[in-house]
């Protein structure tokens, strides 16, 4: 049993650094992965340097790691920073060592060659190689050390297992300061800034090299383990499911802005997947490595579309967004999706920014640094001929029929020489378009022909339609100036109508007023003369009452004075009776004298009666004296009202003695009334006749306007169709002007064409 170990220990080591080699094949052949990807994503006019610096990238940077690189990067650390020793692998002696040396030189070849495919189609070749060798003797390795090499972020707890930071965000940051420093490709963005798209000539073979990439990735991340042990399985499900995670929200993310999904946006989602996952496939559950890509082919789609429409950066494959922004999502995802509690929190966290930055940093600085030193030293990018020649004959002498086919057709239309012919190569795909080139080509040099013959006889008709048209164009506007007198003169018979239809109107309006005023006055005249009968009439009914009441006045004064004289009776009578009282009251006084005379008997006849006559005397003087005052007042009452009735007996005989004249007078009225009366009629009948005569003028005037107005329109049309003939000869005018401009510039046009004389 005890015999058994070491040998099971052995075959253990032998199996790991078997897996080892394993792996590290895998991940070598991630080299053809990303020469076929890039390679497909340019121009083929650039496709054969693509390819070229993926070889040179390996070489020069294998070479350069040997060297120096490996022994930076996992040499004995110098207080954290860089290794000391073990350059050109001096020390190593085992399999183990070795077959950890292939793995990793496999590693630095992926770093170098993500900058490949972001600077494509403008970098010169001399100058990448020197960033290839500055990248892997450099960059890579010393930040490799500070990571994997016992570097001080691995003594803070820094965590990236396979390198979505050490390899991928390194090469990603290096490949954006070179997209920075080149400027993007000729003809990438218009005048305005808006992107044009310049297609990979080979799609096919772009999605062939992301699924070796995809196969070689099981090697990249599994052989991490530097062992054959019992997670290399879950790491490699980790790894292929993240990397379905991002194509499927690639895809989604494509048709929801776009409505089709972009076979480049599948590509780069599936690669985000694969290097987010990179630095904790270790680490995760493959629910949440499905996550991890996901989020990555989302980020991919986002950062690309930023920096081609925001910040007008041309990286040609996507090498950033791919590289650099999912291997720091990924390195990020360490301490947030992690299966180790201890290591889900912020502190872990704040460690992964730490080395995310320090690798910006780093890498990017430097990267900035080597390229702007670069440029200023050899001039890194080719010239614009030999951009657009392409880099495949600029920069290695290299050509494809199909190049050559384009550039010989190039310097056809260049050279407007239409008697070069491209040679056929008969049998072969390139031959018949050739063919069919040279053949559109003679179709061309006959037209041209033809149109260099007739050039000349259309300008010649060209003027001569000039000299017409101006000929017309003063013609009619001669007769324009004419019309627009004419029409002047009918606006102004117009407008005179106008004013004697609204005089004869006004007029008309009088004459109905002035019949209405007559028939007014006639009726007036009418009832005054009828008012005046009636009052005739009345004065002579007022005659007779007046002679009536002078009868009853003179009536009326006799029975006054004869009250008056009957008065005159009544105060004698009053007289006498006031003589009676006298009497009586003397009476009174002897039968007193008399009964004084008796006193001793108290009952004596004569102080009774004297008593009784005295009483009697008293009344009847009272009475007499009020009859009196009364009689006096009727006397003065009657005598008063027999001197009004005299007054009003004089009155009545004053109006007796008019009323006379009055009833001639109204009489005079009556006839006066009566002749006005027939004349208003004679009037009336004058206004009315006057009144047709004026409606038949402004019939008549009517008629005249709205004929004058039918000469008016036919006038303004006439006058709209000299200014729609004008406006016609002005466009034929510029047409025969454009015509003979279009001419020149065709005969010019033409004549910069070489053809041979027989066809002209």
């Amino acid at each position: 049993m005890n015999e058994n170990i070491p040998a099971a220990i052995s075959l253990a080591k032998e199996v790991n650094i078997l897996w080892l080699i394993i792996s590290a094949a895998l991940v070598f052949f991630m080299q053809a992965g990303f020469l076929l990807l890039e390679t497909g994503l340019v121009r083929s006019k650039n496709s054969i340097n693509v390819a070229i610096k993926n070889i040179i990238d390996y070489v020069i940077g294998s070479i350069c790691f040997f060297a120096l690189g490996y022994g930076l990067m996992f040499g004995s650390s110098y207080n954290g920073y860089f290794g000391q020793n073990i350059f050109l692998l001096d020390g190593i002696s085992t399999g183990q060592e070795f077959a950890f040396f292939l793995f990793q030189v496999t590693f630095m070849g992926t770093a170098a060659t993500i900058v490949s495919g972001a600077v494509a189609e403008r970098i010169k070749f001399n100058a990448y190689i020197i960033c290839s060798a500055f990248v892997t003797l450099l960059i890579y390795p010393i930040f490799g050390h500070w990571t994997w090499g016992g570097g001080w972020l691995s003594q803070l707890g820094f965590i990236d297992f396979a390198g979505s930071t050490v390899v991928h965000s390194v090469g990603g940051w290096v490949a954006l300061a070179g997209v920075i420093v080149l400027g993007p490709r000729t003809n990438r963005f218009d005048e305005t800034g808006k992107a044009q798209d310049l297609n990979g000539h080979n799609l096919p073979i772009a999605v062939l090299g992301a699924f070796i990439l995809w196969f070689g990735w099981f090697g990249f991340n599994g052989g991490s383990t530097l062992s054959l042990s019992d997670n290399v399985p879950k790491i490699i499900v980790n790894t292929s499911i993240a990397a379905c995670g991002g194509g499927f929200t690639a895809i989604i993310f494509s048709y929801l802005r776009k409505g089709i999904p972009s076979v480049e946006g599948t590509i780069n989602g599936v690669l985000g997947g694969l290097v987010a996952i990179t630095a904790c496939c270790d680490a995760v559950s493959p629910g949440m490595a499905i996550v991890i890509g996901g989020v990555a082919g989302i980020l991919v789609d986002l950062v690309s579309i930023l920096m081609i429409d925001l910040l007008k950066l041309d990286d040609v494959v996507g090498a950033f967004p791919v590289h650099g922004l999912c291997g720091i999502w990924g390195t990020l995802s360490v301490s947030i999706f992690n299966l180790n509690a201890s290591l889900r929190t912020w502190e872990q966290f704040q460690i992964q920014l730490i080395g995310i930055t320090t690798c910006a940093a780093w890498a990017f600085g430097l990267g900035l640094i080597l390229f702007y030193t670069l440029h200023l030293i050899m001039k890194i990018r080719v010239s614009l001929e030999d951009e657009e020649k392409g880099l495949n004959e600029s920069e290695h002498g290299s050509k494809t029929v199909w190049v050559d086919l384009m550039n010989m057709m190039s310097y056809i239309e260049k050279s407007k020489d239409l008697r070069s012919k491209i040679q056929i190569d008969r049998g072969s795909e390139t031959g018949v378009v050739a063919e069919l080139f040279n053949r559109l080509i003679q179709s061309l040099a006959s037209i041209i022909g033809i149109v260099k013959m007739n050039s000349h006889h259309i300008q010649s008709e060209s003027k001569r339609l000039d000299s017409a048209t101006a000929n017309i164009y003063s013609m009619v506007k001669d007769q324009k100036s004419h019309n627009e007198i004419i029409l002047e003169k009918i606006l102004n018979t117009e407008n005179s109508l106008k004013s004697v239809i609204d005089l004869v109107n006004q007029q008309e309006i009088s004459h109905k007023l002035t019949l209405d005023m007559s028939d007014s006055m006639s009726m007036g005249i009418r009832k005054i003369s009828k008012d005046v009968v009636i009052s005739n009439q009345l004065t002579q009914e007022i005659n007779d009452l007046a002679s009536e009441g002078k009868e009853t006045l003179l009536k009326t004064t006799k029975s006054m004075q004869e009250m008056n004289e009957s008065a005159h009776k009544v105060e004698q009578i009053v007289q006498v009776l006031q003589k009676i009282s006298d009497q009586l009251s003397m009476l009174s006084i002897n039968a007193s004298i008399e009964a004084g005379r008796d006193s001793n008997n108290s009952t004596s006849g004569f102080s009774v009666v004297a008593d009784n006559i005295s009483k009697l005397s008293i009344k009847t003087g009272t009475n007499s004296k009020e009859a009196s005052n009364y009689l006096k007042e009727i006397w003065q009452t009657i005598h008063n009202s027999i001197l009004s009735i005299e007054e009003t007996s004089a009155s009545f005989q004053s109006i007796l003695d008019r009323i006379p004249k009055l009833l001639n007078y109204m009489k005079e009225v009556v006839e006066s009334t009566n002749s006005y009366a027939s004349m208003t009629q004679n009037v009336h009948k004058a206004i009315s006749k006057n009144s047709e005569l004026s409606q038949k003028i402004s019939t008549e005037v009517a008629t005249r306007f709205k004929e004058i107005s039918q000469i008016h329109s036919l006038f303004d049309l006439i006058h709209e169709n000299s200014n729609e003939i004008l406006s016609q000869l002005d466009n034929l005018e510029t047409m025969s002007v454009k015509l003979s401009g279009q001419t020149v510039k065709m005969s010019r046009a033409v004549d910069v064409f070489q053809i041979e004389p027989n066809l002209m």
